[in-house]
């Protein structure tokens, strides 16, 4: 056979058996699954911080904003990186320390929690002030999610740190008057 009939033949030979594949024939096709990791963001702290409204000097100024992140998938997340980001402006309102919290690896079904230092600047100006942020996750084999974030914002509770909260009521809760 010469070289261009082979070339033929092969070439047909090819073709009947990609026709054989698409009609209707059983054929076995190996199929592979790749393993992912799956995140889950979930808030864990108190949505409120604040100063002290008697004296901004004392009392605490620096808050824990936290979540647990959790691998819901079936394979070990690596590189996992949560990242605080603020989505509004407020000079009062700030991350003290790192904006940016990696753990080595995250095994499914396993969570960690992270916490971001914030910071409120001791001036009376800050009360009844708010921020919002975002906490971000990603990391190396994480299927993309949109529970991978938790979106909040910081404000001051009304009526925590008030002056009036120092006042004692001496009524009984008997209703008996003395």
């Amino acid at each position: 056979m010469t070289f261009i009939k082979r070339a033929v033949a092969s070439a047909a030979l090819g073709l009947v058996l990609v026709l054989a594949a698409c009609s209707g024939d059983e054929v076995e096709l190996d199929q592979t699954q790749q393993a992912v990791a799956v995140i889950a963001v979930t808030p864990i702290t108190w949505n409120v911080i604040g100063l002290d409204s008697n004296d901004v000097t004392t009392g605490p100024a620096t808050y824990q904003v936290g979540v647990r992140v959790a691998n819901t998938g079936d394979a070990v997340a690596t590189n996992v990186t949560a990242t605080l980001s603020f989505t509004t402006a407020n000079a009062f309102i700030n991350v003290s320390g790192p904006s940016a919290i990696t753990l080595s690896s995250l095994a499914p079904g396993a969570s960690s929690d992270v916490y971001f230092n914030v910071a409120v600047t001791r001036n009376a100006a800050a009360f009844d002030t708010s921020r919002g942020y975002i906490i971000t996750v990603a990391g190396t084999r994480v299927h993309d999610s949109d529970d991978a974030l938790a979106t909040r914002g910081l404000r001051r509770a009304p009526g925590v740190a008030e002056p009036q909260r120092n006042l004692v009521d001496h009524r009984s809760d008997r209703g008996q008057r003395g």
